[in-house]
């Protein structure tokens, strides 16, 4: 009897001790899910915020970018309007010179054809020839004004090819002072050029 005591006492301790021993494992299975679960949800974390902060930089660059381009943009428009201001002042203030120095000729030409016309009955064949020769000078000033100006509208849009020569400076000013000789001798004033006949200068006339 004491025998199957004593057995019986051990088999209790060992159910005893398998029991704490299924509790332990079990206990560590359970530590172990909750490891898993816990790696596992700071993985996804870790990706998301990765993520997220790989999409935030990409849109910073992005949007630095563009800002550049705006900033590049907004650069050209104020050079591009700054430009526009000074050709609009050029043209402007090329055109003022342009119409007063067709209305002097213009004026000459219209008053000396208004004049022989009103008396040309009175005239001798030799003042007739005088008065022409003034309106042809002043048709003369009036064309070269016009082909100079046509010439500058060319320029302006690029369609003249810089080609220099050789060329003598005076015969340029000559060709300048006769077109203001006819205003100059109005006025009583005589217009010099102390440019030497031999000067030559290499440009595009």
């Amino acid at each position: 009897q004491t025998e199957l005591q004593r057995i019986e006492n051990e088999i209790n301790e060992l159910t005893v001790e398998k029991k704490i021993k299924d509790l332990e494992l079990k206990r560590q299975k359970n530590l172990r899910n909750l490891m898993l679960i816990i790696s596992l949800l700071s993985i996804i974390s870790i990706v998301l915020i990765l993520r997220q902060f790989l999409m935030k930089r990409k849109t910073n660059r992005v949007l630095k970018k563009n800002i550049e381009e705006i900033n590049k943009s907004n650069k050209l428009l104020q050079e591009s309007e700054s430009s526009l201001k000074i050709l609009n002042a050029t043209k402007d203030k090329f055109f003022s010179i342009v119409a007063h120095d067709i209305k002097n000729p213009f004026t000459a030409l219209y008053s000396l054809t208004g004049y022989v016309s009103k008396n040309f009955d009175s005239y001798q064949h030799q003042d007739l020839k005088k008065y022409f020769e003034m309106i042809h000078s002043s048709a003369e000033e009036l064309l070269e004004l016009l082909e100079n100006l046509l010439h500058w509208s060319r320029s302006q849009r690029g369609k003249i090819e810089f080609t220099p020569t050789n060329f003598y400076l005076d015969s340029i000013a000559q060709k300048i002072i006769s077109l203001q000789k006819m205003t100059a001798d109005k006025k009583n004033i005589k217009i010099i050029s102390s440019i030497e006949p031999a000067f030559q200068v290499f440009a595009d006339q």
